[in-house]
């Protein structure tokens, strides 16, 4: 069993590298072809440990934890203005494989997500540059919950997770076309109590990794807007609705709901920042009250309402949501009266919007928002 386990790894691990590999090779052309601008691929170790942010991870853990990535990235060309504003952010995708400190009940993290990794301080010439890097994607985890084989791991129920990680990065050049680059990396791994216990796992890492160029990087200029619209201020609406479970160890879904409204004042084209409301409805509140206070409950111990402060950080049509909230009114609170939102918000029109949203206290997932909105009073942007 445990040979035949280690022969698959090495099976995804080498079909990974050949693949990245293989497009690379196919794909270094001419450097003015924007899908392959500066196309580079990564060879990366990292060293770290999971975040005990429960006593049920602390319990878990038996060591630090390591692993490697693999990732292709191309340079964005300018020829859009946020591109520019972000000083020319490079994006791309990446394999990553870690050994989650406990193989028992824990296991291995086999990822695959997109990143974006933008530049904060660079020159141009310079062989020096920090920046950050986001990244978003799925997890395959193969030690899952099991309350027969393995009632342990209360962190993770689900073989695929959801993937976000965020890293601060310093990348040296060393010659014309490799680059050494270091990292201080957080990761989180969650299903979004799209099944229970789910916990989560968080990790804090740090990084070395080799890149090679395939290509050189091309970038046009394109005139930046300065005439930046007087009216910076803007109104969304948001629906979300989705399913979880609770962590009494059954697998009923409660269905939940939230209507947003939020207000904007858009700083730059790259940030902007505010305030809003929420209406908030979660099925499971009313059993959860009813088994832990050994009390009876009403339909209504299920809604809740709450106030938050808002950052958004914007790349064109995509814009990443930051909120920090508190409730206003609520009959019970699982975790705390604090809660915070993260996810993306995007632009299908001026008007009409897409959300994805992770709704937590503290490291903790509450649910998966999933939604669409309505902009309106915008100043263009």
């Amino acid at each position: 069993m445990t040979n035949m386990f280690f022969r698959k790894r090495a099976f995804i691990i080498v079909l990974s590298v050949f693949s990245l590999l293989f497009i690379a090779n196919k794909s270094a052309i001419s450097a003015s072809d924007s899908l392959f601008n500066g196309l580079q691929i990564g060879m990366k170790v990292h060293y770290g440990a999971v975040y005990p942010h429960h006593k049920a991870i602390h319990y878990l853990l038996s060591g630090n934890i390591h692993g490697f990535e693999i990732s292709l990235s191309t340079k964005s060309s300018g020829r859009h203005i946020w591109e520019q504003l972000y000083r020319f952010p490079d994006y791309g995708f990446a394999y990553n494989f870690t050994n989650l400190s406990n193989p028992k009940e824990l296991g291995y993290a086999h990822g695959w997500f997109g990143f974006i990794e933008v530049p904060f301080f660079y020159k141009p010439g310079n062989n020096f540059m920090l920046s950050y890097q986001v990244d978003g994607g799925f997890t395959y985890i193969t030690n899952k919950f099991d309350i027969e084989n393995n009632p342990l791991n209360l962190a993770i129920s689900s073989a695929f997770n959801v993937y976000i990680g965020f890293d601060v990065i310093a990348r040296f050049k060393i010659a014309s076309k490799s680059e050494l680059k270091t990292a201080f990396e957080l990761t989180h791994y969650s299903n979004g109590k799209w099944r229970s216990p789910n916990l989560g796992l968080n990790s804090v890492c740090l990084s070395a990794a080799w890149l090679y160029s395939f290509s050189p990087s091309y970038m046009p200029r394109v005139a930046v807007r300065n005439d930046f619209e007087p009216k910076r201020n803007f109104y969304e609406i948001v629906f979300n609705g989705g399913f979880k479970r609770d962590d009494l160890l059954n697998e009923k879904l409660y269905r939940v709901s939230t209507v947003i409204f939020d207000y904007y004042h858009a700083h730059s084209l790259k940030y902007a920042y505010g305030a809003g409301f929420d209406f908030m409805f979660d099925e499971s509140l009313g059993p959860l009250k009813q088994h832990y206070e050994k009390t009876g409950y009403n339909y209504m111990d299920n809604y809740q309402t709450g106030a938050h402060i808002g950052f958004l950080v914007r790349y064109g049509k995509l814009n990443v949501l930051l909120n920090a909230g508190c409730y206003i009114t609520a009959n019970y609170f699982k975790y705390s009266r604090v809660f915070g939102r993260f996810g993306m918000r995007y632009a299908l029109s001026k008007k009409i919007l897409l959300n994805f949203s992770i709704k937590s206290h503290y490291a903790i997932a509450d649910y998966l928002e999933w939604g669409i909105g309505y902009r309106f009073n915008t100043s263009g942007k």
